[in-house]
């Protein structure tokens, strides 16, 4: 077993620290709403407004969070900066003024 705590396990702490409103979309295209207020190697319990919901990892097919959380920055990848929008100057002559 891995020694490491895995990005699974990151991504679902930070969603339960922070409190974070989550959807979590199952395989059978069902979605749940809620923040995530437990997890373990199998289950995820979900709270939300009909109650809590335990809801097996192997039927989760995406969570989807509201925002990044804070604590969850150091797994995503570095953006590149923004390149500037150097548009090729256009051969179509400038219109002039008509007198």
């Amino acid at each position: 077993m891995q020694n490491q705590a895995s990005i699974q396990d990151d991504f679902l702490q930070s969603l339960m620290t922070e409190e974070t409103l989550a959807s979590v979309y199952l395989v059978n295209g069902i979605r749940l709403s809620g923040r995530v207020q437990s997890f373990d190697q199998y289950v995820v319990i979900l709270d939300s407004a009909s109650g809590r919901q335990m809801v097996f990892k192997h039927a989760i097919s995406t969570v989807v969070m509201s925002r990044a959380p804070h604590s969850f920055e150091r797994h995503a990848e570095p953006k590149p900066a923004a390149e500037a929008s150097t548009a090729p100057p256009s051969s179509a002559p400038a219109p002039t003024p008509e007198s």
